[in-house]
Formats: C-alpha cells, sequence, structure tokens
C-alpha cells in the first residue's frame, strides 16, 4: 500500500506540475511564477537548451534561467565604474559589479592553482556563444531580443543562457597543456629536446582559431586543459571554469540535437585546441525543419546555434571557496556592519550565545488571488531560533544552492526586500563568489538573524506581510520546544549545519526539501524522534535523517553530485 501511495503521489505532482517548470501560479497581467519562494515574471524567462532525439547532456532548467533573468534588476551600483559609465576598474569584485570581464585572462601559473587538478565533480554551465557579427547592419542574430540592448547595443549582462562572442571566450582562454604542439616543440627544440616533456617550463604563446594571444603552460596532468579566465557574463561567481565541449544545434527531418565540434575528453589528448564551427553548414537547409519544430514543440530551434559546456573546478561542488567549504551561509544583519559569513569559517567564531528555543513555521507563498492546485498543497517550512540573550533571533532554512545569491539577496525576512533603489542589506554583503544562478538539484542552507527575538515578535512580522498580494498565506506555528542538547552554542549550531549539509546537498520536491529538513532539525535540537514533515505529502516518503548532524563531515567520502556519503 505504500509503494501504490508512492506511485499515486508521483503520478498526481507530475500531473500538477513539469518536471522542468515548477509553475505555482498565473496572472493574466503579470504572468507570475514562483521558484523557491521567489516570484518572477514569466515573460521574462529564458528558453533552456533543450534537444529533440538524444539524450547525450544534461541541460540547464528553467528555474536557472529564471534566476539569471532577474539577477540584475534590483539595486545594481557597481561601486568600480568611471565617471563617463563606461568602464568598470574591477570587474566582478564585488557582488552588485555587472559587468563582464574578458580578455584579460590570468597569468597560467595563477590559473592552475585555482582551477586544480583534472577531475570530475565541479558543477556544469552551458553558455551561448554567438558569431562576432552577430548584431552587424542593427540586425541581431542567434540572440534573443531580450538578452540585448539596442541603446548600448551590447549583450545584458547576467543572461539565464550566459551569452558571449567567439572573440571574448577565445581571448579570454587560458591552456594549461601535458604537452606542446609541433609548432611549439619546432620552437623549442633548440632548448629542450624532449618535445614531450611533462615539467614545468616557461609560458609560451599559441594562437587560438580567432587570432587572440591565450597563455599555456605545461603541467604534469598529460592533457590540455583549457579555462576561461575573466567574469562570465556579469556575474561576479563565474571566473575561472574549465571549457569541456563545444557544441553546434543542428536540424534533420522533425529531429534537432547537438553536434559535437570540439570535446576537451576527444580532442585535448590530441593536442587539438578548440574552434569556433562553421554555423553555416548547419543552417543550410534547415529552415523547414527549425519551422516544423517550433510548430510541434513551441520553440525556436536555431540550427548554428553554437554553445560551450564549462565545469567548474572540483572544489566548487563542496562550497563557495575551497579554504571555507560547506553551502551554508549565515547572514548576520543585526551586527552593527551586517555581513555574510559562509562554510566551515563559522565554526572559528567567539559567540557563545546559547540557543534556548525552537520552533516550526510553515506558510504558502503569496502568488496573487488567484490559487492553483499546486497553490494550495505547496507549503515552505522554516526553523526559527530564539538566543539566551534576547536580542535577535534566527530563521533557518533549505533552498536552491545560490538561490538568494542568484536573486540579489532578496530575502522574505527583511523590510527591504523590495527595496528597488537600494537594494537589499543581505546583497550589498554578498561575497561576489555567491552571486551566481541558482542550481535547482542542490541544496544551501540559509541562517539569517531576525531582529524579532522570540515566536510571538516573528509571527507579528509575518502578520505584516501576510495576504496574497505581500509574502506569506496560511502562516502558522506547528512545533516548539526547549532546546535540550547538551551542547547548543551558536558555534555548535553551525557545525551541526555544516555536517548536515556537506553530508547530503541534493534537493528534492519529494524526498528533501525545506519540510524535511526542518522536521530533522527541530527534532534534533528538541531531542524527539517522531517529528514529521508538516504537510501529509511529504510524509509519505520522510525518513528521519537526524543522525546527520552529530558526525564530522570530513570524515566521510565525499559525493560532489550531492549522493548520499559513506
Amino acid at each position: 500500500s505504500v509503494r501504490k501511495s508512492q506511485r499515486w503521489l508521483q503520478s498526481s505532482m507530475s500531473m500538477l506540475t513539469d518536471s522542468s517548470s515548477i509553475e505555482i501560479s498565473q496572472d493574466d497581467e503579470h504572468n507570475l511564477v514562483i521558484f523557491d519562494g521567489v516570484l518572477v515574471d514569466k515573460n521574462e524567462r529564458h528558453e533552456s537548451y533543450e534537444t529533440f532525439g538524444t539524450n547525450e547532456l544534461e541541460y540547464e532548467s528553467d528555474e536557472e534561467n529564471i534566476a539569471a533573468e532577474v539577477g540584475n534588476k534590483c539595486g545594481e551600483v557597481c561601486e568600480g565604474v568611471s565617471d563617463n559609465g563606461l568602464t568598470c576598474c574591477n570587474p566582478g569584485s564585488h557582488s552588485r559589479c555587472v559587468h563582464s570581464l574578458y580578455g584579460k585572462p590570468k597569468s597560467a601559473e595563477e590559473i592552475e592553482s585555482i582551477i586544480g587538478p583534472n577531475e570530475d565533480g565541479g558543477h556544469i554551465w552551458r553558455a551561448h556563444v554567438l558569431p562576432n557579427d552577430f548584431d552587424a547592419d542593427g540586425t541581431v542574430r542567434f540572440l534573443k531580443p531580450r538578452d540585448y540592448d539596442p541603446k548600448k547595443k551590447a549583450i545584458k549582462p547576467r543572461r539565464g543562457v550566459f551569452p558571449i562572442t567567439e572573440k571574448d571566450l577565445f581571448s579570454s582562454l587560458v591552456c594549461i597543456a601535458g604537452k606542446e604542439s609541433s609548432a611549439e616543440a619546432a620552437s623549442n627544440s633548440g632548448d629542450d629536446k624532449g618535445g614531450n616533456s611533462r615539467t614545468l617550463k616557461n609560458l609560451v604563446s599559441t594562437i587560438s582559431s580567432t587570432g587572440s594571444s591565450s597563455q599555456t603552460i605545461i603541467n604534469e596532468e598529460g592533457n590540455p586543459r583549457w579555462i576561461f579566465s575573466g567574469v562570465l557574463n556579469g556575474w561576479p561567481g563565474l571566473t575561472c571554469l574549465e571549457l569541456r565541449k563545444i557544441e553546434v544545434r543542428h536540424v534533420s527531418g522533425l529531429k534537432g540535437g547537438w553536434t559535437t565540434h570540439w570535446s576537451a575528453k576527444k580532442h585535448g589528448p590530441r593536442n587539438i585546441p578548440p574552434t569556433f564551427p562553421d554555423i553555416e553548414k548547419y543552417r543550410s537547409g534547415s529552415g523547414i525543419g527549425s519551422k516544423m519544430l517550433k510548430t510541434m514543440t513551441g520553440k525556436n530551434i536555431n540550427a548554428g546555434d553554437v554553445r560551450a559546456t564549462f565545469r567548474s573546478p572540483s572544489w566548487a561542488s563542496r562550497g563557495w571557496s575551497e579554504e571555507s567549504p560547506g553551502f551554508l551561509f549565515w547572514f548576520e544583519s543585526t551586527a552593527e556592519i551586517p555581513r555574510m559569513r559562509y562554510g566551515t569559517d563559522l565554526a572559528l567564531g567567539s559567540d557563545d550565545a546559547l540557543c534556548e528555543r525552537v520552533h516550526m513555521i510553515n506558510h504558502r507563498y503569496a502568488v496573487g488571488e488567484k490559487e492553483s492546485a499546486k497553490d494550495r498543497l505547496t507549503y515552505h517550512s522554516l526553523v526559527f531560533l530564539e538566543w539566551d540573550h534576547g536580542k535577535y533571533g534566527t530563521v533557518v532554512e533549505i533552498g536552491y544552492l545560490n538561490g538568494i545569491g542568484g536573486y540579489s539577496g532578496k530575502s522574505n525576512w527583511f523590510h527591504d526586500k523590495d527595496d528597488k533603489e537600494n537594494g537589499t542589506a543581505m546583497y550589498r554583503a554578498l561575497p561576489p563568489e555567491m552571486v551566481k544562478p541558482w542550481k535547482t538539484g542542490v541544496s544551501e542552507i540559509r541562517c539569517s538573524d531576525v531582529p524579532a527575538s522570540n515566536l510571538d515578535e516573528l509571527m507579528s512580522y509575518i502578520e505584516n506581510y501576510t495576504g496574497p498580494t505581500k509574502r506569506f498565506v496560511d502562516p502558522n506555528c506547528s512545533f516548539s520546544h526547549d532546546v535540550r542538547l547538551t551542547y547548543c552554542s551558536r558555534r555548535n549550531i553551525a557545525t551541526y549545519l555544516l555536517n548536515y549539509i556537506r553530508r547530503d546537498q541534493t534537493y528534492s520536491e519529494l524526498r528533501r526539501n525545506c519540510q524535511t529538513f526542518s522536521a530533522d532539525l527541530c527534532g534534533f535540537l528538541a531531542g524527539k524522534n517522531d517529528i514529521s514533515p508538516y504537510h501529509p505529502i511529504n510524509k509519505i516518503e520522510y525518513h528521519n535523517r537526524m543522525h546527520l548532524f552529530l558526525y564530522e563531515s570530513s570524515k566521510y567520502k565525499q559525493s560532489n553530485l550531492g549522493k548520499k556519503s559513506a
């Protein structure tokens, strides 16, 4: 009967929502959708890259594209911009900077120290690569009009598909190579007769297909690695990425898909550098097929589109920095100067405040006057902590990785969420490495100190923002209890949360989400084993995982893909 219930649940959920787009509500005027508690305009969304007739790759989800689309709409004021507004002295140096940086890569030695070893596990990002003449003669090709600024005659920053021109891409590549090309071997034959030496050599210059100069360094891993160094499409968190593949979209009959033009796995060992494909070859004769596919799918399938697949360093799948791993952040909003801290650094603080009370709070998101069936089923759960000093409280919740950084630091728990002129204090406090589009299959834990020091004060704040056109609907507190842990200081709590998120980073609508996390944390802090998720749907497949808080996560085998550790 349990299996039947699970099958019924999964079937019901699939009927309520498409797996690639969690559409919660639509409004005739605004056409709104909600993602991880973020209300956005569906008209602004990008079509995600998709394929027809092949399952070769995973593709960016619509949720990530929406997060990217709204990423630069709240108070972005670049503090490093020049007086004339034309240049930025240090692109990507802080969270509100939306300037890209191309053609000025770091040195090969610096890149090698950042990118780390050649191993799987880093997050995958895909960029739309445009020919250099994509906007020649005032006509924009290969790019949607909403991604282009006609006044500045430039690509808009922080798009969901990271548009970048051919010239900007290849001029920002650094090659960390395992063996010399034949041309390099000939030029160095007088100094090194080995030609294929794997020892560290002096920097040499290679010329990409666009004629731009890229730096090369010989490393000890055997195969060349091509690294993007700069700021990709104005995202401060996307600065050092390994190029893994270049693909071009093809259309054949009623099928469309992606053809690999260059890949690090196939061409790297042969010492063949990446190049831009001959897109006209793929566009020839594809007109009828593209039109028919658009009629069948409702989407533009443009033959000749080019995309580049990048991989972040493997350490980036474990935290926002290599030095402080763990996708947990703590926003200290009540400090004299609000600040954001994250990762294992949180366990190094001297704050000895003790946690006294724990509460589970639940609510639906406000999506307008019209609520769908999915709206009425979707509840967000969070944990509210009370401290012995009585100065403030802390909201603890789990959500999509980079959900805050990808949405300009907007949070329901602060009055300045809708401050379009100045942006939010959280946004200003975000380190640049945390500002990138969110990933819906991976999670982060968010701790936010709020002025409310007890449950009554927090519920009063929630009441001020309760209503179908505000932030919350049907708020309630389903659990309250004293904290019974012996070790319950702020540092202890941070350590428990780090253990939890580092053991399992996955996010799932049914199995590991805000409600299951809240149940785990409340049961753990209160010392009770009968706490379950708020909504009946989430109770069906819930398994208590309080043990993840207890044990030192670094002593377990970590999974870069968010799978269970052993």
